[in-house]
């Protein structure tokens, strides 16, 4: 996944670290359409894959979450974006498309075109990538063996993907620093989580994570399905929910459209937001009511 994954446990006996590498190996593996075998490579290859098949269960769970986020999203997340992906070519350095590839290649760009139900399947000429769930998947599934082997305080941390359970010792609540997108010195946000037997995932996504520099320009890699570029209503983002899958698929939503996606939440006390946006070089942030810091809080100079 193109970075660290970090596990802290507070229990009475270590987990089997060996056990939980293995496994997530597997997981990243058949969620990797690059990787060859994997269940996401057959898929794109073939357009169809069928029950039972090596990584199928798990791909069909992940991609029936990105559909669900891509629908409450309207396509701003759109799990079939690799046809645009590829034109950037991000994994090697990056590169600028023309502008008649990108028109060619978000033709091809639709989360409609994804069966779940039956034989997994995709409509032809139709490729998923699914960097934009992926990393929070596999958050869920290591939080998920480690409560199956009776750990009930941890943290999981995956480039920017993170999930917390339970208390720290001491019954104290979990400090999430979330990064500031135009400086180091200080967090943009510090959040105290977590609740007795509760799970919490926070995502944070901004565009200053993998990008390229053309003519002095920045172009960054959360790609805005409707266009093929960079999308450019939002700096950072940061989602607050249950499942680190459905805070990472909407975290890049929610960059993509901007502040106006925070109507996404309206009435869901289960999912919290930040958008910071920037204007003339100041920052602005844009929340949903219940975000747990107010935005006078927030280091934005």
């Amino acid at each position: 996944m193109s970075t660290d994954v970090n596990v802290t446990v507070y229990a009475r006996r270590a987990p089997s670290w060996d056990e939980l590498h293995a496994a997530a190996a597997v997981w990243v593996r058949h969620l990797d359409h690059r990787q060859d075998g994997s269940a996401a490579a057959i898929l794109n290859e073939t357009g169809e894959l069928p029950p039972g098949a090596a990584g199928e269960p798990l791909l069909r769970a992940v991609l029936a979450d990105a559909v669900r986020a891509a629908a409450r999203t309207g396509g701003a997340y759109d799990p079939t974006i690799l046809p645009v992906v590829r034109l950037w070519d991000f994994d090697a350095g990056g590169r600028l498309p023309a502008a008649e590839e990108l028109a060619a290649a978000v033709t091809l760009v639709d989360y409609t075109a994804i069966r779940v139900t039956g034989a997994l399947a995709l409509a032809p000429g139709r490729q998923v990538d699914l960097g934009g769930v992926g990393k929070g998947a596999v958050v869920d599934l290591i939080a998920g063996h480690l409560a199956e082997r009776g750990v009930e305080r941890f943290l999981v941390e995956a480039g920017g993907d993170l999930l917390v359970a339970g208390l720290k010792p001491g019954e104290r609540r979990w400090r999430i620093a979330v990064q500031h997108p135009r400086g180091d010195a200080l967090p943009l946000a510090v959040l105290e989580i977590g609740a007795a037997g509760e799970r919490r995932a926070v995502v944070t996504s901004g565009d200053y994570e993998r990008y390229l520099v053309v003519d002095g320009v920045r172009y960054h890699h959360i790609l805005d399905p409707a266009t093929g570029r960079p999308a450019r209503a939002s700096v950072s983002v940061t989602v607050i929910a249950a499942r680190a899958a459905e805070a990472d698929a909407l975290a890049t939503g929610l960059f993509v459209a901007g502040p106006a996606g925070l109507r996404w939440f309206d009435g869901d006390p289960g999912v919290q937001a930040l958008v910071v946006t920037e204007s003339g070089g100041a920052l602005r942030a844009h929340a949903t009511g219940d975000f747990p810091v107010a935005a006078g809080d927030l280091h934005l100079d």
